[in-house]
C-alpha cells in the first residue's frame, strides 16, 4: 500500500511495474511522520525498516530515476511530484541524505528541479 510513497519520494515509478498502489492515500502518509520516516530509512538501507514493498522499491528506484519516469502512470507521476516536493520542503535533511545515496553527482536533480519548483511552496504537516 505504501510503496508508491517511496517511489514518489524520489519522484519515480515505472508503470511497467505494478499500478496496484496507484490509489494510495499519499496525504495520509505525508501526515504520518513515522510512516514516512520508515520508508526514508528503508531507502537509506537502515536494517529492519523495509517492508517487502520497500525492498522492491529500493531495487527498482535507480532504474526509475534513470528513465525519468517515462513509463510511469499519470497517478504515479502525480504522487511522485507531490511527495518529492513535500520532502524537499518539509524534510530537507532527509532529502539530502537520499540524494547522497541515489544522486551523489546531482545528475537526476537537474532533471527534476525546475518541475518541482514550479509546483510552489509546500505546507508542512509538522
Amino acid at each position: 500500500m505504501k510503496t508508491i510513497v517511496l517511489l514518489a519520494l524520489l519522484g519515480m515509478c515505472a508503470a511497467k511495474y505494478t499500478t496496484m498502489y496507484d490509489n494510495i492515500d499519499v496525504e495520509q502518509i505525508l501526515k504520518t511522520q513515522r510512516l514516512l520516516k520508515r520508508y526514508v530509512d528503508c531507502l537509506k538501507g537502515v536494517p529492519n525498516t523495509c517492508t517487502r514493498e520497500g525492498l522492491k522499491l529500493r531495487e527498482l528506484l535507480p532504474n526509475a530515476l534513470l528513465n525519468k519516469c517515462e513509463e510511469c502512470s499519470e497517478e504515479q507521476k502525480k504522487s511522485a511530484k507531490r511527495v518529492s516536493n513535500y520532502v524537499i520542503e518539509c524534510y530537507p535533511k532527509w532529502w539530502s541524505e537520499l540524494e547522497k545515496i541515489y544522486d551523489p553527482r546531482g545528475i537526476y536533480r537537474a532533471n527534476y528541479q525546475n518541475e518541482l519548483k514550479a509546483q510552489g511552496k509546500m505546507i508542512c504537516y509538522h
